[in-house]
Formats: structure tokens, sequence, C-alpha cells
């Protein structure tokens, strides 16, 4: 496996029915989407997918 490198991060954000993906240090809107019931836990299901699939190869360890 090769890791990941540098270094980047998104606020995401669920205010009265809208998605909003912000940049983490300039704030800027990266998407924004009016959300369909459902889309949130979309978002949850993808990430912890993505870290059962990584923890299931690296035996739930996280290395540097």
């Amino acid at each position: 496996m090769t890791i990941e490198r540098g270094s980047a991060g998104i606020n995401l954000e669920l205010s009265n029915g809208v998605i909003t993906v912000r940049h983490s240090e300039c704030n800027t809107v990266l998407a924004e989407w009016l959300a369909e019931e459902g889309d949130w836990d979309r978002i949850w299901i993808a990430i912890r997918d993505i870290k059962q699939e990584r923890e299931e190869v690296n035996d739930g360890s996280i290395r540097n």
C-alpha cells in the first residue's frame, strides 16, 4: 500500500437542508447542494467504508 502524502482538510456542514463542503484553511466553498433525505448518512457510510477497508489491510493500526 502506498501512503497518501501531503496534507488537506475539509469541513462538512448540514444546515437547513443544505450540505456545504469548505476548504479547511481558507473556508472557500468547494461544493454545496440541497440535500435529499439520506445524503448526510451516505457521506458517513462512505467514510466508514473507507476506514473499514483500511483497517482490514492494516489490522486496525495506523502507520506512519
